[in-house]
C-alpha cells in the first residue's frame, strides 16, 4: 500500500497485492471417486453395447488440482478523520484445473468372451477473468473497526486441453476397437470452453482493539453460488459462507501472536 497523503479533505492511497483467491490444492483419489467410478461404468457400457453383458471390474483412480492465482490493484479514500473510507480495485484471475484419470472396466459377453478396457486421461482447463472489488471501513468508536467488501461475480471461460488420451482394449476382437475409437471420441474435449465463474462475494468483518497489545475480530463472507454461471450446476448449490473468531497478543513491539478458527458451509447440496 503506498499513501499519498493529504488529497483534499482527506487521505488517497493506492494498493497492490496478489495470492491464491481460489484452489490451490490438490487432491489424490486412489480407489477413484463416486463420479469417476460411475461415469467408467456408464460411458463404457453405452460405448460397448452388447458387448458388455456382463462388468465384472470397475476400478479407477482420479489425482486432481486447482489453483487460482489473483492479481489486484486499487484505490482507497479516506474521510472524516480517518473515520470513514472506501475503495474500489479490480483483480485480474488466472485459473489452472488439471486431472489424471485411470480406468479399467473387466466385461464378460457371450459374444466374444471376457475382455477389458482400459483409459488413461489427463487434462488441464485454463481460463482468465477480472474481479471488481469494492470496500467500505467506517471507525464509529476509538478502537473499533468495521468493514465491508463487495466483490461482483467473475467470468471464467474455460478451456479444454487434453494432454494424454489412451484407450486400449485386451480382446474382444474387432467389436472392442470400435469402443475404444467411439471412446475417444467422446472424451476428445480438446478445445471446448464452458463458464465456470466464481461467485459474487460478500464479506463483513469487525475488530476491536482491547487494549494497545490485544485485538480480536469477527468476520463472516457469504458466496452467491447459485446465482454464479456454473455451466448447468447452479441447481446442485446454495449459498455458501464462513464465519471466523480471531485474536492476536502483541508481547513487545518485535513479537506478536495471533490464531483463528473458522466454520464453513461449502453451499453444496448433498446431491
Amino acid at each position: 500500500v503506498y499513501n499519498f497523503g493529504k488529497l483534499g479533505a482527506g487521505n488517497l492511497s493506492v494498493y497492490l497485492n496478489g495470492g491464491i483467491c481460489a484452489g490451490g490444492g490438490t487432491l489424490d483419489w486412489s480407489d477413484g471417486t463416486v463420479g469417476t467410478n460411475d461415469n467408467a461404468y456408464s460411458i463404457a457400457k453405452k460405448a460397448s453395447g452388447t458387448l458388455a453383458t456382463n462388468v465384472t471390474g470397475n476400478s479407477t483412480s482420479l489425482v486432481a488440482s486447482s489453483v487460482y492465482y489473483g492479481l489486484g490493484a486499487g484505490v482507497g479514500y479516506s474521510f472524516l478523520e480517518d473515520k470513514l473510507s472506501a475503495s474500489a480495485g479490480v483483480r485480474y484471475v488466472m485459473a489452472t484445473r488439471a486431472g489424471e484419470m485411470e480406468a479399467n472396466m473387466k466385461f464378460s459377453s457371450a459374444v466374444v468372451g471376457a475382455w477389458t478396457l482400459d483409459t488413461n486421461y489427463e487434462y488441464t482447463q485454463e481460463a482468465r477473468g477480472f474481479t471488481p472489488i469494492f470496500g467500505f471501513d467506517a471507525r464509529p468508536i476509538k478502537g473499533l473497526t468495521l468493514g465491508l467488501r463487495y466483490e461482483m461475480e467473475t467470468e471464467l471461460e474455460f478451456e479444454w486441453d487434453v494432454d494424454t488420451l489412451d484407450v486400449s482394449a485386451t480382446g474382444g476382437g474387432p467389436l472392442s476397437s470400435n469402443v475404444v475409437a467411439g471412446l475417444k471420441t467422446q472424451l476428445n474435449k480438446d478445445g471446448e470452453k464452458f463458464n465456470q465463474n466464481l461467485p459474487q462475494v460478500i464479506s463483513f468483518g469487525a475488530e476491536y482493539d482491547f487494549t494497545s497489545a490485544f485485538t480480536m475480530s469477527l468476520q463472516s463472507t457469504v458466496y452467491l453460488i447459485n446465482q454464479a454461471d456454473l455451466n448447468g450446476m447452479e441447481d446442485d448449490f446454495s449459498t455458501g459462507y464462513e464465519v471466523a473468531v480471531s485474536g492476536r497478543y502483541a508481547f513487545n513491539e518485535k513479537f506478536l501472536l495471533g490464531g483463528s478458527v473458522m466454520y464453513t458451509e461449502s453451499g453444496a447440496k448433498d446431491s
